[in-house]
């Protein structure tokens, strides 16, 4: 028997063999390929959950950015409100959202509270507004800000729409008032990372609000201390005015005896001409009637008719009593323009004036409270430079020193006033030979109502209001007095 299976055999055998190879080479393969397959879907899924995440920092970091941007810049609070809700509602893929500010429990009266929609557009829906204010908290106000996340029944319905979820917060904005931030979702799930980036966007706000609120506080501060330095400004400027008023109420009687002393004597040289006009109205009616029975007048004739009536003494002493009088009305005009200047309040405009004019007005005013007994020995200059002040104000000043002075010399005396001229320096000297003053009384002599006049006379201001206008234009005041020999007031200004 033949031992040996033939050719044919054999290479079937061998063609099974290679298909049993190839069948398991498959098999490998086709496991080698789920295999891969699975690992590179794995990989996609960790790709797309990778981009998701990504996606989602980037949007957070996104939202904290702009929000961060917008508290540091310098909008104002309501439009940082109003970004803010826009904001965190795409951020939060919210339906609508709003922020109202409430006094208390109840909206603003002012404020019109308007409606955030996922279009992006902005509204007043009244009905939305309503349906915000009914689930909002209101009994928070005033509690720390933290985001409230709470659940709305499906059965409360809006123009159709149902609402899973509000999230809201409220910050304080002081004196009772406080602004509410909400939003209505759809959502089934509140995203927990979503609401750990709300809590950091939170703080932002905050810091915001508060700097908004400080910015406003000192604005308002500010024009609070600007009507202060108004009132106070306006005060000041009465006080002076009353302190000029006062010293002019003090005057008075003086000063009406100084007008009515050329008035007097200008009434008496008037009585005198009306006198002088019978005796000239007599003379002319002589003359005439020796006219109409001679039919002329002779030189000699009309020489003894005037010498008889003394025509030419009550010519000479016509034009001199008219002249008198002209220098009386001038004296009563200078008076007057005196009081006038020194009355009126004027402004308070600094412009170069003549400090010899000043003195001098000042001088006029107050002429009657230095009686006979006093010297006055007015030594400045009308080639002194001019000086940046307020005339009426610079009077006042001089007027009140001048007063002062006169009274501290009862019994009469002497006032000087001279000038030292040295350089952009000129200095005013106002010196007395009155009762003078000790230490004590020269230091408070400028504080407001002290006086160390009896009761009843004075006012205690005329220092201190000469006092504070010197200070106000710069000028400075130096007292230098020795008990019963006298006291000097040197003023010094700076000239051009």
């Amino acid at each position: 028997m033949d031992k040996n299976p033939p050719p044919e055999a054999l290479d079937i055998q061998l063609l099974k063999r290679k298909i049993e190879r190839e069948q398991k080479a498959r098999q490998i393969a086709e496991q080698q390929l789920e295999v891969h397959s699975r690992e590179i879907y794995q990989t996609n899924l960790s790709l797309k959950k990778s981009l998701d995440y990504a996606k989602k920092k980037n949007a957070e970091i996104e939202y904290l950015t702009k929000a961060s941007y917008d508290v540091s810049s310098e909008l104002t609070l309501f439009d940082i409100l109003q970004s803010t809700v826009a904001l965190t509602g795409r951020f939060f893929n919210a339906a609508h959202g709003i922020n109202a500010i409430f006094d208390g429990q109840k909206v603003q009266p002012n404020s019109k509270p308007l409606i955030w929609s996922s279009g992006g557009f902005w509204d007043q829906n009244i009905e939305l507004q309503s349906f915000f204010f009914k689930h909002f908290p209101l009994e928070r106000a005033g509690a720390p800000p933290e985001w409230l996340i709470m659940p709305i029944d499906e059965n409360d319905r809006i123009e159709g729409q149902s609402f899973r979820w509000i999230v809201c917060i409220n910050f304080e904005l002081g004196n009772d008032s406080s602004v509410w931030i909400g939003f209505l979702s759809k959502s089934e799930l509140i995203d927990e990372e979503a609401l750990n980036v709300l809590e950091i966007a939170k703080g932002h706000l905050r810091s915001g609000i508060r700097r908004r609120l400080s910015d406003a506080r000192t604005v308002r501060r500010n024009i609070e201390l600007q009507e202060t330095a108004t009132h106070l400004e306006d005060a000041r400027k009465q006080l002076i005015q009353s302190e000029r008023m006062a010293s002019l109420g003090e005057l008075a009687a003086g000063v009406a005896h100084e007008i009515n002393n050329p008035i007097g004597y200008i009434r008496a040289n008037l009585q005198v001409l009306d006198d002088y006009l019978k005796e000239f109205k007599s003379t002319f009616k002589l003359i005439e009637e020796k006219v109409n029975l001679t039919g002329s007048l002779s030189k000699q004739e009309f020489t003894d008719t005037a010498n008889k009536q003394d025509l030419n003494f009550l010519l000479e002493d016509a034009e001199s009593i008219l002249k008198s009088n002209l220098e009386g009305v001038e004296r009563v005009k200078e008076i007057v323009e005196g009081l006038k200047s020194f009355s009126h309040a004027g402004d308070d405009n600094l412009k170069q004036i003549s400090i010899y004019e000043c003195v001098g007005t000042a001088l006029r005013v107050v002429a009657n409270e230095f009686k006979y007994q006093h010297q006055i020995i007015n030594e400045l200059e009308k080639t002194l430079p001019n000086i940046l002040s307020n005339y009426g104000q610079l009077q006042q000043v001089f007027v009140n020193l001048l007063i002062n002075s006169a009274h501290s010399m009862p019994d009469g005396g002497t006032l000087k006033i001279y000038s030292e001229l040295s350089g952009k320096n000129l200095l005013i000297h106002v010196e007395d030979t009155g009762v003078g003053m000790d230490e004590q009384t020269k230091n408070q002599i400028f504080n407001p109502f002290f006086t160390t006049k009896p009761v009843g006379k004075g006012t205690g201001l005329g220092l201190s209001v000469t006092y504070a206008i010197l200070e106000a234009q710069h000028i400075s005041i130096v007292v230098d007095s020795t008990l019963g020999k006298g006291t000097c007031f040197t003023l010094g200004f700076t000239v051009d």
